[in-house]
């Protein structure tokens, strides 16, 4: 029993003495960031971007390893947490130049549609024409369906308009925005076969204006398209 002991106190001192030197190594400059390089931002403040990761990066693991280190810096962490909290961002790639450089790549969501709220109004008479509730709000949406961001008012139609409930899926799990920023208009892969027909109609020389959802919170619910040329689409969307 006591050989047992002192073997074990043996190698808990050994362990604590590697333990030591470990620690010591990790505190060494040559190991520790020093320089954040980001590229990629365009909507999104570099400003912004750079205090997120420079705020990460305070601290230790346990007291004894620093966070700049760059060989155990939390590089998961910092990507979720960019797309957590930057709706602008759809990814953030962290990659070490150096021992002593991190690159923070960002890729930010291209605005590339609008949804415009759940309904659209009719003028009244024998028409009946579609237009937009006034003072509506209008946001962007990115390829994917996602909205991320309040529009500006733009005159006449510089963005294909969507309307109609959202799906209520929302791809932060943090859920730190208001709603509807993160809420997606429909599951992808039904937005992907809207856009699919609007694309036809445009190769073959129909633009496409609007799209309603004719039923609220139902995905497989009839969908109802306009176009430049006095012409609608009726089609269920799922």
């Amino acid at each position: 029993n006591r050989r047992f002991f002192y073997k074990a106190l043996g190698a808990a001192f050994l362990f604590l003495v590697l333990l030591f030197f470990v620690s010591w190594g990790s505190w060494r400059e040559e190991v520790t960031i020093a320089n954040v390089k980001i590229v990629g931002t365009a909507s999104v403040a570099e400003s912004e971007v750079r205090a997120f990761v420079d705020d990460a990066l305070i601290g230790t693991y346990w007291g004894l390893f620093p966070r700049k280190n760059s060989l155990i810096y939390p590089k998961d962490a910092l990507e979720r947490g960019l797309f957590e909290n930057f709706p602008h961002i759809a990814s953030a790639v962290l990659l070490r130049g150096s021992f002593k450089e991190l690159f923070v790549e960002i890729k930010e969501r291209v605005p590339s549609y609008l949804w415009c709220g759940s309904t659209l109004l009719a003028t009244g008479g024998e028409e009946q024409e579609p237009i937009a509730a006034p003072n509506t709000e209008c946001y962007f949406l990115d390829p994917h369906g996602v909205v991320f961001a309040k529009a500006p008012y733009f005159s006449g139609s510089v963005y294909f308009e969507m309307y109609g409930a959202l799906s209520g899926t929302n791809v932060f799990t943090e859920k730190r925005h208001a709603p509807p920023v993160g809420l997606l208009f429909l599951p992808l892969g039904e937005f992907k076969r809207v856009v699919a027909f609007k694309s036809a109609l445009e190769e073959a020389g129909i633009p496409a204006e609007k799209l309603v959802l004719k039923e609220e919170g139902d995905p497989s619910s009839r969908a109802e398209l306009t176009t430049g040329r006095d012409a609608e689409f009726i089609f269920s969307n799922g």
